[in-house]
């Protein structure tokens, strides 16, 4: 039988990474319409450019120069592109222009900071993207009129040395009656008197 060439090992081997291409873009969480948006947009950001570049024809050996090209450097072993999209493993990688509509499509629902970031995880990547996304939930007005409001935590006291060196008291209503208690810290002592009047005199 006749043994396949390098040619034909070659063939077979794109062959193979165009299918692994497309079923990796079919399976990611966007419409054929946004994938493409994403594209154009990555295509119109000089960040984005410069990391397509890096990813098709290798990284330099050393971070570069550039502040914002630095956090993708760090990240270059997850990066790659496929179908003239990058992504950081199975996530789109954001360019600018598109962030702040993604953050609204994220926060759509008004599910709090945990949530949100990890539904943001499930489908795009930019630097910083849970601080932003931690900071879009906070200035929401209707997560903020939602959001439970925290009770100060009780502060423990140390024990008293003697009796009624440090007691404890308040005023309380039965049966239309007003009452005053008071209670030893040492002995948890209980006294309740009857009350005319819940004037300060």
């Amino acid at each position: 039988a006749p043994t396949a060439g390098p040619d034909s090992l070659d063939v077979s081997f794109l062959e193979e990474l165009d299918e692994f291409a497309a079923t990796t873009m079919s399976i990611l969480p966007a419409t054929t319409a946004r994938q493409r948006e994403i594209r154009a947009a990555q295509d119109d950001d000089y960040v984005c450019v410069e990391v397509k570049r890096y990813c098709e024809q290798g990284w330099p050996a050393f971070m570069p120069h550039h502040p914002a090209l630095q956090p993708y450097w760090e990240k270059r072993g997850s990066l790659t592109v496929i179908d003239g999209i990058i992504l950081m493993n199975d996530r789109f990688v954001i360019p600018l222009s598109l962030r702040m509509d993604i953050l609204d499509k994220i926060h759509q629902g008004h599910l709090g900071i945990t949530k949100c970031q990890a539904r943001a995880r499930e489908s795009v990547w930019w630097p910083l993207l849970s601080k932003e996304v931690e900071a879009t939930v906070k200035k929401c007005h209707v997560c903020a009129k939602e959001r439970p409001e925290l009770r100060e935590p009780l502060l423990p006291s140390s024990f008293p040395d003697r009796p009624w060196e440090r007691v404890g008291s308040d005023l309380f209503e039965f049966d239309r009656h007003h009452y005053i208690l008071v209670v030893d810290y040492y002995s948890r002592w209980v006294e309740i008197r009857h009350l005319e009047t819940t004037t300060s005199e």
